[in-house]
């Protein structure tokens, strides 16, 4: 089923899959080596393998850790998806160069592999269309999933957009029609969002766009804190999330609206 969030989207559930046809599959897997808790790699298996099935050559990109200097290899998701899926799936730790390319050009209808850490570049998380494009190299086609990191512009999701025809992967579509029911705003029920967290998304994104949308919104974590800063109080070493500057000008232009 469509949620009313994805309207006009292309769904890869709605997308004929061709045997022989070269896939990207993005996805979201910030899980560590001992795999504590593998919902985010366990909610992509059902698409990948459906693209499997249908004889699709899937080149799997990932991301896990918070930067360049906190990037593991992903040779241990690997190892996870072939278990739970009961096939071979490769691994290959590039994932921009020609020997990375050759290596997805090779693959065998209904073959996978997983590609290494997106992370370990740091255009990643700065949407580098010229990084973007290196990875588009990987496939024809783009399943965007993970929707851990679908609220941001990296490199392996929005910025494949502009390189290859991408659809929304289950996940992403399943995710947001759980959150359909608390989107937008509604004249007949007043609306409140608690928006709390670290992350410089929850203040400079989320701080912005709730406000214009959910009739209270109760701060907390470094969401407050910035508020609190842009307000002129001082918050000792309390943190406000590593885009100090962006997040301050975003509190006052919300401030300035209330």
């Amino acid at each position: 089923m469509r949620s009313e969030g994805m309207r006009g989207v292309r769904l890869l559930s709605q997308q004929e899959i061709r045997c022989g046809q070269r896939w990207i599959y993005s996805a979201g897997f910030n899980v560590g080596r001992a795999l504590a808790d593998t919902g985010r790699i366990d909610e992509e298996l059902p698409a990948i393998e459906r693209l499997l099935d249908a004889g699709a050559r899937v080149a799997v990109l990932s991301h896990q850790g918070n930067g360049v200097d906190d990037a593991n290899e992903l040779d241990f998701v690997a190892d996870y998806i072939a278990d739970r899926l009961g096939r071979t799936v490769g691994y290959f730790p590039g994932n921009a160069t020609p020997d990375a390319v050759d290596r997805a050009h090779a693959l065998r209808a209904g073959e996978a592999v997983v590609f290494g850490n997106t992370r370990k570049h740091a255009g990643e998380m700065t949407n580098s269309a010229e990084l973007a494009g290196r990875f588009a190299a990987l496939g024809d086609c783009a399943a965007i999933g993970g929707f851990s990191k679908a609220h941001r512009a990296h490199a392996s999701n929005v910025g494949l957009l502009g390189h290859r025809p991408a659809f929304a992967a289950d996940s992403l579509v399943h995710e947001t029609g759980l959150l359909a029911p608390w989107a937008g705003s509604s004249d007949e029920l007043y609306s409140v969002a608690v928006l709390g967290g670290v992350k410089p998304e929850k203040t400079a994104i989320g701080l912005e766009h709730l406000t214009a949308t959910y009739d209270l919104v109760i701060p907390g974590g470094a969401v407050l804190n910035n508020l609190l800063r842009a307000l002129g109080h001082d918050i000792g070493s309390s943190t406000v999330g590593s885009r100090p500057e962006k997040c301050l000008q975003v509190s006052r232009n919300v401030l300035k609206t209330c």
